[in-house]
């Protein structure tokens, strides 16, 4: 998880953007510097200021019992805690190097000389400003359970309609395009749940890059999406097996249709007041190109639907984000022959609770967690099986943020 808080710092960091600053000596986070989105100095507004961002390594929260992840957990946030408190309480213009040295954090050798010269909280705050952050959780997900994470957890925890109504239509979609998958026409070398996932991911990135807008204009486009892809699509694509990418290819034009039917933007509720019109149909805002592709959509579609490409990069599609090209095991441990799950690493950017100060974010933290291990079966709990919602399952659970069945069953309160 990332958690970006709203300590100041001053330090000269050249042509960089986001860069990782240090490291934990014992690898528990890392310590990254937003230099875009520091607070404003009202006492000097001439004085650049970026903010500090803590960056967990990744957990397997799949390892041991509920009890003994948890307790993990806690031990590993506790080190984060500590350091965030740390910085968050130096008094005006702390040496950055000092409170590295105090906190086991290891300098990056390109930095040192910077960081040597950089301060901390360089003006005062006022005294009654709450230390709040906020956290990006990412999760590694198989593709096999992500039409239960958007139908159970996701669409229940955003009150983004937009959002809502493309996750929603992702699971609609791949349970649509595998629909010849399942029952008397299976097929034993093809797993459908599988590809439903996989194209039901794939759709809510190409939605969010369409929502975004056109080409070159600024907009953070990866918080459109409830579920953004950290791991290149070429990587996603290498992990399924041959009968999979074949019938990938042969059915990519049925594939894609079915994406442009469900992209409708004409049934979404109205930007109020109307910052701009919203695109008429699949592809872009104006009618006469309503079927181009942006380049880095038809990369993306390409590269997830025909041949794996190695330049099909997240950033490029996104803007700036960790991404992360390989695969990790999930679930229970492997059993009777049958492999781990992979899971994906996904970040869930309208996850609620999303800012809060860090107990409240510890606790939050703890049952996307338990949620995580239930969805992937490691613990073995009875949850609500999952169906593609409706608009009318939609407009019945929006108003109600109460709990389902499944999440009272994996949540400590």
């Amino acid at each position: 998880m990332e958690i970006e808080t709203r300590i100041p710092i001053r330090m000269d960091l050249g042509d960089e953007r986001w860069p990782t600053i240090a490291r934990h000596k014992d690898g528990i986070y890392k310590l990254d510097i937003d230099r875009h989105s520091g607070p404003e100095n009202k006492a000097d507004e001439s004085l650049p200021t970026s903010i500090l961002e803590f960056v967990t390594a990744h957990f397997d929260d799949h390892a041991g019992t509920r009890d003994e992840a948890s307790a993990a957990f806690r031990a590993r946030y506790s080190v984060v805690r500590t350091a965030i408190e740390t910085f968050a309480q130096a008094g005006p213009s702390t040496s950055f190097a000092q409170l590295c040295d105090q906190l086991d954090l290891v300098v990056d050798e390109s930095w040192r000389n910077a960081a040597a010269d950089a301060v901390v909280n360089p003006f005062v705050r006022p005294l009654d400003q709450k230390l709040r952050s906020a956290i990006h959780y990412t999760l590694g997900i198989a593709l096999e359970v992500f039409p239960r994470l958007v139908n159970e957890v996701l669409v229940l925890h955003t009150t983004n309609e937009t959002s809502r109504e493309r996750s929603l239509q992702a699971v609609q979609v791949g349970a649509e395009a595998t629909t010849r998958l399942t029952g008397p026409t299976r097929r034993p070398d093809v797993d459908a749940a599988k590809l439903s996932g996989y194209i039901a991911l794939l759709y809510m990135q190409v939605a969010a890059r369409y929502d975004g807008g056109r080409e070159g204009e600024e907009r953070l486009m990866k918080n459109l999406t409830q579920a953004l892809s950290r791991v290149p699509w070429w990587v996603i694509r290498e992990d399924l097996t041959l009968a999979e990418w074949a019938w990938l290819q042969a059915n990519h034009a049925s594939i894609i249709e079915g994406m442009q039917k469900a992209y409708n933007p004409a049934n979404l509720k109205p930007r109020n007041p109307p910052r701009e019109a919203a695109p008429r149909s699949w592809g872009n805002k104006h009618p006469k190109d309503a079927l181009l592709m942006p380049p880095h959509v038809k990369l993306l579609l390409d590269s997830a639907l025909c041949s794996p490409n190695p330049k099909d990069d997240p950033k490029a599609t996104f803007g700036d984000m960790t991404v992360v090209e390989k695969s990790e095991p999930v679930g229970p441990p492997a059993q009777a022959g049958q492999p781990r799950m992979k899971g994906y690493a996904m970040e869930l950017r309208q996850r609620p609770g999303g800012r809060g100060d860090l107990e409240e974010l510890e606790r939050l933290s703890l049952e996307l967690m338990w949620v995580d291990r239930n969805l992937h079966g490691t613990d073995v709990v009875a949850v609500v099986p999952a169906t593609a919602a409706t608009k009318d399952d939609l407009a019945a659970k929006a108003p109600d943020r109460r709990p389902t069945r499944t999440q009272r069953s994996t949540s400590m309160t």
